[in-house]
């Protein structure tokens, strides 16, 4: 036989064990040493940066962000976002300005021409 008694409390006993569950997954995230439960936040600020963005027309674009060790490119629109490719950065080496491979080039070709007394 159905009696709002039962029912009322096995609703009860049902929220504190949800309760129970709930704060134990806090205790666990706040002082456990086990990080199988990300944290919110948990990224360095520096791990998502936008690099390179260029505007294909209202509200539509390409950008180059940097998340982590990956370069990715995306297109943007005003709907969604595609992820067109991805370039690792394990390899990267320090980018170099152009002022200075530009010189790195003229002392080369100096290099060259002074050896054999020709111009390349």
């Amino acid at each position: 036989m159905f009696s709002w008694g039962s029912y009322a409390q096995a609703l009860a006993v049902l929220c504190l064990l949800l309760g129970l569950l709930w704060v134990g997954v806090w205790l666990l995230r706040r002082y456990g040493r086990f990080n199988f439960i990300p944290r919110p936040g948990n990224l360095p600020r520096d791990a998502l940066l936008m690099e390179a963005q260029m505007p294909l027309g209202p509200r539509k674009g390409l950008m180059v962000v940097r998340f982590m060790n990956r370069r990715l490119l995306l297109a943007v629109t005003e709907q969604q976002i595609s992820l067109l490719t991805e370039e690792s950065l394990d390899h990267e080496t320090p980018c170099q300005d152009f002022q200075h491979i530009l010189e790195q080039s003229v002392a080369a070709s100096a290099h060259g021409a002074g050896a054999d007394g020709s111009r390349p």
